[in-house]
């Protein structure tokens, strides 16, 4: 089995390069584990945010409501979760996948950078304009055969939080069929048949701790801009 798999356009490429750099203060860094509660709804949002690298996702924690009733919406590496003048609160908890590190660039430095860059702005709408497209593309794990939307999220995982070994790209953390269920919106023993189904492909393998090893496609990433690498260099 053999596909290509391409990531979305990073939305690094939208910040200015003065806001991006502010992204290397560690102080602007927030590393999560996997499983880890990022924020929960109602927090307080310090200022435009970013996932500098991994994955997460949005969920409606309300004990009240049955499992899967609420759309889970998945964010990947380079976008940005919240760009706003405006100080408020997070509209959902946010939860990690893998390890995950977010940029926050406090709401004081964003105002003055936007006195002091107004191009700024209409750097926005680019930015808004790609993450439509993908909210669109998203709907592909959640419509549709189970196994097609377990694949679909397996090559999302492995291209942003996947580490390359020599038979594909290893999920090096647990997932659980509570949490395939989740993500995908079915039901557990729905997703157990859909990875039997994977592994008699060949698509996926199975490793201890749950672990799993995808296979068969080939990443290709964005090339990321001077602002961006010189963030992701001085995280190194």
């Amino acid at each position: 089995m053999t596909s290509r798999f391409t990531t979305p356009p990073s939305d690094w490429h939208d910040l200015a390069d003065a806001q991006a750099r502010r992204l290397r203060d560690p102080g602007f860094h927030r590393h999560c584990h996997h499983g880890e509660l990022i924020f929960r709804k109602h927090d307080p949002v310090d200022g435009p945010t970013v996932i500098l690298s991994g994955a997460a996702y949005f969920f409606v924690d309300d004990p009240s409501k049955p499992r899967g009733e609420d759309l889970v919406q998945l964010r990947w590496g380079g976008e940005i979760l919240l760009y706003s003048l405006v100080p408020g609160k997070w509209p959902e908890s946010l939860r990690s996948i893998g390890n995950t590190t977010l940029g926050v660039v406090p709401f004081a430095d964003y105002l003055d950078l936007q006195q002091t860059d107004p191009v700024l702005s209409q750097r926005v709408l680019p930015a808004l304009v790609n993450q439509v497209l993908r909210d669109h593309d998203r709907l592909r794990l959640q419509r549709g055969l189970v196994v097609d939307r377990m694949a679909a999220l397996l090559e999302h995982l492995a291209a942003y939080t996947g580490k390359q070994v020599e038979d594909g790209y290893l999920l090096d953390y647990p997932m659980r069929l509570s949490d395939w269920a989740t993500l995908v919106r079915a039901h557990p023993v729905e997703c157990s048949r859909a990875l039997t189904a994977l592994r008699e492909r060949g698509f996926v393998a199975k490793r201890p701790r749950f672990r799993l090893v995808v296979r068969g496609f080939e990443v290709v990433r964005p090339q990321p801009s001077p602002a961006e690498l010189a963030v992701i260099q001085g995280l190194c």
